[in-house]
């Protein structure tokens, strides 16, 4: 609640707001993730990851086709939040280009972030892997500047906020939302979300590629 007061004593109002819109748009990303991951597990238990060296195509490409799916069934729950929004009154502060900017970061960051189960389903071949990585999201939200500012957690939470992807990503849409387009945070946010993409991705390539030619 923005009009508390612990909310004014650690924010001025429209940046409490910025923090609250920061929250609305990256949150809808969780059940569509678990969603999502409860696909992993499909992957291993119908023998997709078996019958896939039949196929007369890269096998790389399917997953990578996949991981950009799960960055597509992101928009409409982000597009509904958007739509709430400036259903209720909010300010829209960054336009039509800054919501573009916002919504393209809430979807490199859905495919990052399913990269890591789609690892870990290539890499055990185990339900039970994915499914015991589920509560990871827990602390990648909770030590980031998702909920609140990191400057008033303990110095050891602190740092561990300024090296997480979640925080890079949530700043940048933060600044977009506060403001408009900021192209250092959002170039920085943009980055990290690839980059964690494309080594996840990279290790799922080398786990497949391991797993098919030991089949």
């Amino acid at each position: 609640d923005c009009h508390n007061h612990l909310s004014r004593w650690l924010f001025a109002e429209e940046d409490c707001w910025a923090y609250a819109r920061a929250k609305g748009v990256a949150g809808p990303r969780q059940p569509i993730t678990e969603h999502a991951d409860s696909d992993d597990i499909d992957l291993i238990a119908d023998g997709y990851l078996e019958r896939i060296r039949l196929l007369p195509v890269d096998p790389i490409a399917f997953l990578t086709g996949r991981l950009l799916f799960d960055g597509i069934r992101v928009l409409p729950a982000s597009a509904a939040v958007l739509a709430v929004a400036a259903a209720l009154g909010a300010e829209l502060a960054p336009g039509a280009a800054g919501w573009l900017v916002v919504v393209l970061m809430v979807v490199l960051w859905s495919i990052a972030y399913n990269a890591l189960f789609l690892w870990i389903a290539v890499r055990t071949r185990s339900p039970e892997a994915v499914q015991a990585a589920f509560p990871i999201f827990a602390p990648l939200t909770f030590l980031s500047s998702v909920w609140f500012p990191p400057q008033l957690m303990p110095q050891w939470a602190e740092t561990v906020s300024d090296l997480n992807p979640v925080t890079a990503v949530t700043d940048g849409i933060r600044d977009v939302l506060a403001g408009g387009i900021v192209v250092g945070p959002v170039l920085v946010a943009v980055s990290v979300a690839i980059g964690v993409a494309v080594a996840l991705q990279a290790l799922t390539a080398r786990s497949l590629l391991s797993m098919l030619r030991g089949s």
